[in-house]
Order: C-alpha cells, then structure tokens, then sequence
C-alpha cells in the first residue's frame, strides 16, 4: 500500500484487470467528454472572433473609403464644378470627371460612376445601358438630402450590366455640395469592387475556424496567432487606409502643380499665425504676387511652358524667404507669401525687393529664354488688417496698384488706396 498526500494506492489492485479497465474507460470518457467540451468552446469562440474580426475589416473598410471618398469629392471633384453642380456641364467635361474620380479612389477599384444632378436626373453614367431616364434609387435620394451611404451587395443583384462578374461590389453615395452654407447640388453614384476585401475577411474566417479545429493540445498556441494574424490584418488595413487619407489629405491642401500650400492651407497658417502674433506682439506681413503678362508664356509656348514657369517660379519665392516663412499658390499666376514674426514693416519690403530681383533673372526653357516679372502687394498686421480675410484683400489690393503702375514693383497697402478701390467699384 502506498500513501501520498493521504490519498492510499494498492499497485496490485490498480494493475489487475478489472480496476485498470475501469480506469482506462474512466480516463477516456473524461477525454472525450473534456475534449468535447473544449471543442465546442473552441469552435465557439473562434466562430466569434471570425465574425468580429471579419465584420471589424468590413467596417473599416467601408466607413474609411466612404469617409475618403468624401473629402475626395469635397476636395477635388467640388473645385472642378460651377455653380449648378454636373448639370451645367457637358459630357467631355463630365468624363474628365469620370477620369479624375477612376486615377485616384483605387481601393477598392472603381468599376462604375453615375452622376445625378439637384433635381434627380441622371447625367452621367459609365454604363452605356443605362437609360437617362431612369428614376433614382432610395439611396440616390438620401444623397440628394445629404446624407452619405454605403453599402455592400452581390454584383449580380446591381441593376445595370458588367458587374455580373464581381462576387460584391460596394456601392457608394455621396453628395455634391457648393457653397457657404453647403447646398446639395447633385450625387455620385460609385461602384467599386468589393473582392479584394471581401477575399480578405473569408480568408480571415477561414483562418480562424481551420485553426480552432487543430484540436485541444494546440488551441491555445493557435487563437493567440490567430488573434495575432487578425490584429496584423486589421492593423494593415488601417495602416493603408491612414496612408490614402494622408494622400487625400496632401492632394487636399497642395498645389499639383508647383506642389507649394493652396488657397486653403495658406489661410490655416496665416489664422494660425495671426492668433500667434496676438499674443507675442509681433507683426505679420502678406505678400500677394501676380506675374505681369503671364499669359504671353501660355499662348506662345503652350501650357506645358507655363507650368515649368509657375514651378521654378515657385522654387524661387521659397529660395527668397525664411525656412519657416510659407509661400503658397493661390491660383493660376497668382502667388502668395506670409512672414510671421516681424520687428519692423521695413522686414517685408527687403522681402519684396529680394523676390523682385530673383525673379528678374531669366529663365531657360527648352532652349528659350523667357523674362517674367511679378507686381507684388504688401499688407501689414495688425497696421492694416486685423483678420486673415482683410489682411488678403488689403494685399491684393496693394498688388493691383502694383500692376496700375506698370507691374515689376511692390507696394504697401495704404487707407487711400482701399478709399480709391471703393470709390472705382462704385462708379
């Protein structure tokens, strides 16, 4: 008889014949029975996680791509419309949109877009079998209202023909709004081809329950990499998804052309600068800069010309002021710098005078030597403005008095000529 831990122990008894049988049948149906168990919490549980993972890739996917789209459109595709939206443009026009759209939302791949205007008329569609005449759908009107939309659905249950050949496709409904306030002006009706994600979040469940079924000695070892492989997929889907939004982003507040700041990241600086100077006491200076007789460039050497012009142009301006100084352009040839932290207003017409003279040396262009100059206003903060909007438009109006006199000058903002632009523009 042994004893252990109080427990006592026959050898004999436990290897005869009749208990060692019982304890084999014993330990056997404690097996099954456990691994039973443990099987069915296992496929449980990964059935669970599939569906979660799946369905938080799903989510990701279709709020962030219609979230980016949206800022697409409201960034890029709004600038390109006039003030009745896709009715007041022509079929080339509305292709070129078609293009735009097609070059830069490449996940998922677009594979139609139809475009409504304000009233609920279709005026474009890439699918040629697509009537004009046909009436918007629930999710159009909602558009119409407003309201984004996204869905999932089988490419053979979409209306239309070609997307038969997608497994699913993600419809996306997006409103074109103009103006402040925003009013809805018409909608995009986008399509683009779910697979790849929708490949993603079936081989993600397939993971998921081929692991959980590598029985109980690995279950364990297997959920945490399973864990660890949906982590990674979610985490590279999120990762892709920032560095789209980041290029939205990019394309949002960047010049193509020059790749200087636009319009709209110049005034951010510039609020920014001024609530800066506010509490620093320091002066701010806007330079407004317009080419003289830039369109001579366009018309006699092409647009080609023009633009390798407005890109050394603006490598010039960026060589003639500080590191931390911003020049932007705000458009066609028209340029734009903000100096922050000034001590003296003298400060922003060395500024000036340095830029003038840079731009007076010659450009060479395809064997042609091409001489452009600039006129150049000046408007002080907080001497002639007290607001990014005015400081604007007192610079622009100095830059205009430049041009009066001839172009290839600078000149400050002064109360008289903001008397005589009122006094113009009221006759």
């Amino acid at each position: 008889m042994l004893r252990f831990m109080g427990w006592a122990f026959d050898p004999v008894r436990m290897a005869s014949p009749p208990f060692s049988g019982r304890l084999r049948r014993l330990v056997l149906a404690f097996s099954a029975i456990y691994l039973l168990a443990a099987s069915a919490m296992a496929i449980g549980m990964g059935l669970g996680l599939s569906f979660y993972i799946s369905g938080r890739i799903r989510h990701l996917v279709t709020e962030h791509v219609l979230s980016l789209t949206s800022e697409f459109v409201t960034s890029q595709v709004v600038s390109r419309l006039g003030l009745e939206g896709p009715a007041g443009l022509g079929q080339h026009e509305l292709a070129k949109l078609d293009t735009l759209v097609r070059e830069h939302l490449l996940k998922p791949p677009i594979v139609r877009i139809n475009m409504w205007d304000a009233e609920g008329r279709l005026v474009y569609s890439s699918d040629p079998l697509l009537r004009f005449g046909v009436a918007p759908g629930e999710e159009v009107a909602e558009a119409l209202r407003g309201k984004l939309r996204v869905e999932v659905h089988r490419g053979s249950d979409v209306e239309g023909a070609g997307l038969e050949r997608y497994p699913q496709v993600m419809e996306l409904y997006v409103p074109i709004a103009l103006g402040e306030p925003a009013q809805v002006v018409g909608a995009f009706e986008l399509y683009g081809d779910y697979g790849q994600a929708s490949s993603l979040v079936a081989w993600t469940k397939r993971t998921i329950l081929v692991g959980t079924g590598l029985g109980l000695a690995v279950l364990y070892p297997v959920l945490l990499l399973v864990v660890w492989g949906g982590q990674r997929l979610i985490r590279w889907q999120e990762e892709e998804l920032a560095d789209r939004e980041q290029r939205l982003h990019h394309m949002a507040y960047t010049d193509p052309v020059t790749g200087l700041p636009n319009r709209s990241l110049f005034k951010e600086r510039l609020e920014w600068a001024l609530a800066q100077a506010q509490r620093s006491r320091d002066g701010v200076a806007v330079i407004m800069l317009d080419l003289d007789r830039f369109k001579l460039v366009n018309d006699s050497l092409g647009h080609w010309a023009g633009d390798e012009v407005l890109r050394a142009v603006g490598a010039r301006l960026r060589a003639s002021v500080r590191e931390e100084d911003t020049v932007a352009r705000l458009g066609g040839d028209e340029f734009a710098i903000m100096l922050a932290g000034l001590g003296l207003p003298e400060e922003a017409g060395e500024v000036a005078s340095r830029v003038l003279h840079r731009l007076q040396e010659p450009f060479h262009l395809g064997g042609h030597e091409l001489l452009v100059t600039a006129s150049l206003g000046v408007a002080l903060f907080p001497q002639d403005a007290g607001d990014a909007e005015g400081l604007l438009r007192a610079a622009d109006t100095a830059m205009y008095r430049a041009k009066g006199q001839g172009g290839d000058n600078f000149q400050f903002f002064t109360p008289e000529l903001q008397e005589l632009k009122a006094r113009l523009l009221s006759t």
